[in-house]
């Protein structure tokens, strides 16, 4: 797991209960997915910091 991913698993686990909720060797798992969905996704941009760029993804995809 690099910095990257780290960083979105951390933060998904303040936005998702049931994740955060897992074994973590489950959200090993569902976050590199989530992770690799992200970097395709519209909201992975060069122009904001990574964080703001998962904080806007997340945001999005949990109406928050």
């Amino acid at each position: 797991m690099n910095y990257s991913q780290f960083l979105f698993s951390q933060l998904l686990s303040l936005y998702d209960e049931d994740f955060a909720n897992l074994a973590y060797d489950i959200q090993y798992g569902e976050a590199m997915v989530l992770h690799q969905e992200f970097e395709k996704s519209n909201f992975n941009v060069d122009i904001l910091s990574e964080y703001d760029c998962i904080i806007n993804y997340l945001n999005n995809s949990y109406n928050k």
